[in-house]
């Protein structure tokens, strides 16, 4: 017959050795969240105001601008309804907080959507991104 000291003292190891894994576990994805820095840095944030042929306003964009040795290309968009902006700061939450800083802004007003327009240069799936999704 087995010793229920034995077994309670087993039992009591098992439990103490899980606890200690789910803990390093947690503790190791604490460190990795809080290392990262969620801040992404682009060239230039445009805010495009684009305008049909009648002169209404259609929508108004945020655009992200990078240099890619050539000449700034789009690293990605937001409307900015979903975004909080100060100064060259724009920031907002989906999933998680994001954060874009540029080194400049600039207001534009087009008959034209320059994001799609930037596309025939560099198509989406060959975009530096900003983020998940942009």
């Amino acid at each position: 017959m087995d010793d229920p000291g034995a077994s309670c003292l087993f039992i009591i190891l098992i439990i103490v050795l899980a606890l200690f894994f789910v803990f390093a576990y947690v503790v190791n994805d604490l460190q990795a969240h809080t290392i990262q820095d969620p801040t992404v840095h682009v060239d230039y944030v445009e805010l495009n105001h684009h305008y049909d042929f009648a002169g209404k306003l259609v929508f108004k964009q945020l655009i992200f601008w990078t240099w890619d040795g050539q000449r700034h290309v789009v690293a990605g968009w937001r409307f900015p309804e979903q975004t909080s902006m100060n100064s060259r700061t724009m920031v907002w939450f989906d999933k998680r907080v994001r954060r874009v800083k540029a080194k400049w802004t600039r207001t534009t007003w087009t008959q034209y959507d320059r994001e799609v327009e930037d596309r025939k240069v560099c198509p989406p799936s060959e975009r530096v991104g900003i983020g998940a999704g942009l």
